[in-house]
């Protein structure tokens, strides 16, 4: 890993249109210490430019390829015409707040405490270090387990003191023992990206607590949906995710491509 040359950045092209989009990933080439970048594939590609495509993937040393809605084409597309190979299948969860009028929180002195701009904690770190065992990342050989768990720890710090970066946390005595981070995605629509406990509090609802607080935080903001992502083989989450309201919205396999 290490810091990758600013000025290559210039020459990666970012495009987006109706069917795709690609970006130049800053952080992923930082961390990564190679040109990262990811090209999300909108709807099925028939008739389209697959040239076109194949050079917007090809220009990254490290590609993430996202083919949202599971097209039949796109994969067939991927499968055939790239070297590429599937690291996870994401499904995307969503739920719908109720309108309340006159809606009073159970604990406004917590909700008063969740803002963005978090201080740095290293115990927060540490959780996202340890918490994360099921991620594309630990799919990758081109990818150490080492590098998997840190990208996480590296995740959380590149969210302190950040605007629309949020952290919950939930303690235990002096300690931190849970968090849950999450933006706007538009400002009636929370996006959760992380949410950890540590395995000594396993099983005591301090999940099911987060996500009660971030509902009652929502819903002083006029936040009309939550949405949240995980891998399909994450049951635990899935399972998690349903128990609290939470309706699959759509899965989208998601691939990686090295160029060497």
């Amino acid at each position: 890993m290490g810091r990758h040359n600013e000025r290559e950045k210039v020459r990666f092209q970012e495009y987006n249109d109706e069917y795709i989009s690609a970006k130049y990933l800053d952080w992923d080439s930082n961390f990564f210490g190679v040109s990262s970048g990811k090209v999300i594939l909108k709807q099925g590609l028939e008739g389209y430019d697959l040239p076109r495509v194949l050079e917007l993937m090809r220009q990254f040393t490290f590609c993430t390829i996202q083919n949202t809605g599971n097209h039949p084409f796109n994969n067939a597309f991927i499968a055939g015409q790239t070297d590429a190979f599937l690291a996870d299948i994401n499904t995307q969860f969503v739920k719908t707040l109720k309108p309340t009028q006159g809606f009073e929180p159970s604990e406004p002195a917590l909700l008063g405490q969740i803002s963005d701009y978090y201080p740095k904690n290293e115990e927060i770190v540490e959780i996202a270090e340890n918490a994360f065992v099921f991620s594309r990342f630990y799919n990758d050989e081109h990818i150490t387990r080492l590098q998997a768990r840190q990208l996480y720890a590296n995740w959380v710090r590149n969210a302190f003191q950040k605007p629309n970066r949020f952290f919950i946390t939930s303690m235990e005595k002096t300690r931190k023992v849970g968090f849950l981070l999450f933006s706007f995605e538009t400002p009636d629509t929370i996006r959760i990206e992380l949410l950890a406990v540590t395995d000594q509090y396993q099983n005591r609802s301090l999940g099911r607590r987060l996500m009660a607080l971030l509902e009652e935080f929502a819903r002083t903001r006029l936040v009309r949906q939550i949405c949240v992502g995980t891998q399909v083989d994450n049951v635990p989450a899935i399972n998690f995710y349903h128990k609290q309201g939470y309706m699959f919205r759509y899965g989208s396999p998601v691939y990686h491509l090295w160029s060497h």
